[in-house]
C-alpha cells in the first residue's frame, strides 16, 4: 500500500502532525550537513515538533520538483525572539 502524499494541509503551521513536519523538514535540510544535523537533533528530541507553539515558526511548502513532497523550514530568529523556554 503506498502511502498518501503529505499535502500543506496536513502539515500547517498551527497543528501538523509531528511525523509528517519531520519529513517536510528533512527534505528541505538535504544536502546539508549542518542543516540536517540540526533537524536531526529537532526530531531526536522528540517534544519540539509536536507543540504548536514551536510549529507557528514552520513554513511548509510544496517542493517545486515534486508537488507531493513538502519541505519545511524554521524561522529562527522569530522562534528565539518569542522565548519559547
Amino acid at each position: 500500500m503506498t502511502p498518501e502524499p503529505v499535502t500543506p494541509e496536513a502539515v500547517t503551521r498551527e497543528a501538523g502532525p509531528a511525523e509528517a513536519l519531520a519529513d517536510a523538514l528533512l527534505a528541505q535540510a538535504e544536502g546539508s550537513y549542518s542543516a540536517e544535523a540540526a533537524v536531526g537533533l529537532l526530531i531526536e528530541h522528540g517534544g519540539w515538533l509536536a507543540r504548536t507553539d514551536f510549529a507557528r515558526f514552520v513554513d511548509v511548502v510544496p517542493s517545486f520538483c515534486d508537488e507531493t513532497v513538502m519541505m519545511a523550514s524554521v524561522d529562527w530568529e522569530a522562534a528565539l525572539a518569542a522565548n519559547l523556554g
